[in-house]
Order: structure tokens, then C-alpha cells, then sequence
């Protein structure tokens, strides 16, 4: 799979789903993960648009699972992504590369082309690529600037493990 093939996966839907996720502050980023993650393991149907989100509030018991499930789900999707952009598989070389680059560019072509390797090479649905990508960008990448992986490597501790 190409970088290019990543970038034009990401398309218009993904677009939309991305601006939707950036309005978002982190709390409900990580509820609105936890609800579609919850959803799809209970129906196996993926929303594919923004318009499936964000979803209304729930109790507070409830609002504090969702998010506790959403915070676990990013966690595994973190450390993955970590180990693909800053890692030292040969094989993912070109990709990082590519990556790292796109990294210095805008937070929104970053966040296509974040959802368009989840989507793509890990299968997750639209929805959830550009939560995680959202939340990702918002945690680790914009306050890392361009030590990048050393800072996602520390960040590992406190977000993206446990």
C-alpha cells in the first residue's frame, strides 16, 4: 500500500468526520470512542459519516464507562501507531518517512492521513480512525512539535499504556 493510496483513501467522508472530531475537547473524544466502539462490538454496523456523531450525553455512570472504555481503545491504537511512525521496522521505513513529513504540514491533512492508515491497513471504521486520530493530535503530536517521537515515547507512559 502506497502513501498516495493512504491519502486518497481518506476522502470526503473522512474529511467531514475529521472536523467533527477536531470541535470535540478530549473528555468527549474518548466518550465518542468508547460509544462507537461499544456499538460496533454489540451490532457489528460501522456509521461511516459525521452525522452519526457526536452522540447526545448519557447518565454520568454511563458517560464515565464510555470514556474509560474510549481511553483503553486509544491506548492499544497509540502504542501501534507509535511503534509504526517511530519504530525501526524496515519495512514501514518509506511510510514513516512519509508520516513524519505530512507530521509538519496541517493538523488536518495529518489527521487524513492518520484515519486513512487505520482505516486502511487496520481496519477500523472512519468513524473511530478519526477519533484516534483527533485525540492523537491533540495529546501527542501538536504539543511534541518536532521531537515527535521522543515526546510520543514519554507520552507513552501516561496515555497510551495502562
Amino acid at each position: 500500500m502506497s502513501f498516495d493510496d493512504l491519502v486518497r483513501g481518506a476522502g470526503e467522508n473522512a474529511r467531514s468526520n475529521i472536523a467533527t472530531a477536531f470541535k470535540l475537547d478530549e473528555h468527549d473524544l474518548y466518550r465518542e470512542l468508547g460509544i462507537h466502539s461499544r456499538d460496533l462490538a454489540v451490532t457489528g454496523i460501522a456509521p461511516l459519516s459525521a452525522d452519526d456523531f457526536p452522540r447526545g450525553r448519557s447518565s454520568k455512570l454511563e458517560d464515565s464507562e464510555l470514556s474509560t472504555l474510549g481511553r483503553q481503545i486509544f491506548r492499544r491504537w497509540c502504542a501501534s501507531l507509535h511503534e509504526l511512525v517511530c519504530g525501526t521496522d524496515a519495512e514501514d521505513n518509506d511510510l514513516r518517512q512519509q508520516i513524519l513529513h505530512v507530521i509538519s504540514g496541517s493538523k488536518e491533512t495529518l489527521a487524513a492521513v492518520i484515519s486513512g492508515i487505520l482505516v486502511t491497513a487496520f481496519g477500523t471504521t472512519p468513524i473511530i480512525a478519526a477519533l484516534v486520530a483527533a485525540l492523537l493530535i491533540k495529546i501527542v503530536i501538536t504539543p511534541a512539535g518536532d521531537r515527535i517521537c521522543a515526546f510520543w515515547s514519554e507520552r507513552l507512559k501516561n496515555h497510551c499504556t495502562g
